[in-house]
């Protein structure tokens, strides 16, 4: 994860854009966020990998690599330095993400074993890193709408070798496949019996699948076709090995944990705003405030949000973050779901030693909110539930 020097942002203007500086101070946002020089960037240790300081100095050819203190397997080193051309980085050894992502993940608390869902998972960081924390035990389903974001999951799904991962190209707002259920035959069956059942299954599903297996596939691009199974645009060799393989349909199974990163501005995004020194700031303008088009995002967020929290296990945890300043798409998504649903609770995410601001609203104290001043990291907002034991 690249962090730019963000004095480039306004390199073209001799001051913040009027309806920019008035949403600032509607937000509580301080202009230095989109003012100070970022000049390190993050990766991690992918989990398993017998990685030390020492290789990490030696490959990357940098003397400067920091530990992060407050997130486990992170660390820092200059911006100016390439992750991407170093042996580690190549062998899947090593990992670029912001360490604010990885706070998403980690205030999940998920457990080896447990069956994770990541709605809106491209470009993929959080999506991996889910299925390290949820060990070969365990899965993430991912869904996406955008197929050539879905296609960038399903790389780096392939390179990392992360094989209890499957993902839909789906709406979140509506996507009701539940979590995968364990097949019989990966229980107690014996080896013969394993095979035997498993001959008995590829035939009947030749049968069923035939007359449709020519539809089905109409349409789907050619490098798609050999990933897909069963409605899947990828399905790793755990899932297909371990547990039911099943054309999505409806909830049998919910999930221990769901992450909601929802579409947001990416106004909180360093690499997303240097994007309208390019297009022009009439066109951040044009998408910015467009009263339709937010309206259009809150209520999308709110969709996804209350439809994660449909899949998700009672006594299970779910988290929201954006990438986003913006109260309306951030504290104002909060009131209105505790406001919404009983059952929820806003929950700490047990990261006291964090750095991270809070919102102003008291309700709101167990919020996380990065920023390049306050945690030297991109803009995250963070919302962590816990759905009560005794939802129905």
């Amino acid at each position: 994860e690249r962090h730019y020097n963000t004095q480039l942002i306004f390199s073209a203007m001799n001051e913040f854009p009027k309806l920019f500086v008035d949403w600032m101070e509607e937000n509580g946002v301080d202009k230095s966020v989109y003012s100070v020089g970022e000049t390190h960037r993050f990766f991690r240790i992918v989990k398993d990998e017998m990685v030390n300081v020492s290789d990490l100095k030696k490959d990357l050819k940098c003397d400067d690599v920091q530990r992060v203190e407050w997130c486990p397997n992170f660390f820092s080193i200059p911006v100016q330095v390439s992750l991407s051309t170093c042996s580690l980085y190549k062998d899947g050894k090593i990992f670029g993400m912001d360490v604010s992502s990885a706070v998403a993940v980690n205030a999940l608390q998920i457990q080896e074993g447990d069956h994770c869902l990541d709605i809106c998972c491209a470009p993929g960081a959080k999506l991996i890193y889910m299925g390290e924390c949820c060990g070969n035990t365990g899965t993430v389903t991912g869904v996406d709408i955008n197929r050539d974001r879905l296609a960038a999951c399903r790389t780096v799904a392939l390179k990392y070798k992360r094989n209890n991962l499957r993902l839909y190209l789906a709406d979140g707002t509506t996507f009701r496949e539940g979590a995968p259920l364990v097949s019989s035959h990966s229980i107690s069956r014996t080896v013969l019996e394993q095979e035997a059942l498993e001959e008995e299954e590829r035939l009947i599903n030749l049968r069923k699948q035939g007359r449709q297996r020519k539809r089905s596939k109409r349409g789907i691009p050619k490098r798609d076709r050999k990933h897909m199974k069963n409605g899947m645009f990828f399905c790793g060799d755990v899932i297909a090995r371990d547990y039911v393989v099943r054309e999505p349909s409806s909830v049998t199974c919910l999930y221990d944990k769901v992450l909601v990163d929802a579409e947001c501005t990416h106004d909180g995004s360093v690499k997303h705003m240097l994007k309208f020194d390019k297009w022009g700031w009439d066109t951040f303008e044009r998408r910015f405030f467009d009263t339709e088009r937010i309206e259009g995002l809150e209520k999308l967020q709110q969709s996804l949000l209350l439809q994660g929290y449909r899949l998700l296990k009672p006594g299970g945890r779910i988290v929201y973050s954006t990438c986003s300043f913006s109260k309306r798409q951030n504290e104002d998504i909060i009131m209105w779901f505790l406001s919404t649903v009983n059952s929820a609770t806003l929950v700490s995410a047990g990261m006291d030693n964090v750095p991270h601001a809070q919102p102003t609203e008291p309700e709101l104290a167990h919020c996380m909110k990065f920023n390049p001043i306050v945690s030297g990291t991109g803009g995250l907002f963070i919302a962590c539930f816990e759905k009560s034991k005794d939802t129905e």
